[in-house]
């Protein structure tokens, strides 16, 4: 987590994980011990019944039938990210924002 991007009360969020976050997920969830660090959290996601949905999605990304128009494309960054943000707040975009870690 680079802790310049993050707000002081803020908490970074990290759909999946490795092994060791899963295993603190689950002592948080059903043991309720939290050892994750401070501002930090594994957000538990579920999605039954969706295998089918999952491999259609699959076979048109693979059959380049699944387009995604990109927006705007914002290097990570203190400001552009804060500006992503504000761009889609706006409500005013046309495609995705994509924020570019490289």
């Amino acid at each position: 987590i680079n802790a310049q991007l993050l707000h002081p009360r803020g908490v970074y969020v990290n759909l999946g994980g490795n092994t060791i976050d899963w295993f603190k997920a689950h002592l948080k969830r059903f043991f309720y011990v939290n050892i994750f660090p401070r501002n930090q959290e594994l957000f538990w996601v579920r999605f039954p019944d969706s295998s089918k949905d999952l491999k259609d999605l699959k076979t048109m990304c693979e059959c380049g039938k699944l387009k995604v128009k990109v927006g705007h494309i914002f290097p990570l960054t203190s400001e552009s990210v804060q500006e992503a943000f504000r761009l889609q707040l706006s409500r005013h975009v046309a495609g995705k924002i994509v924020i570019d870690i490289d």
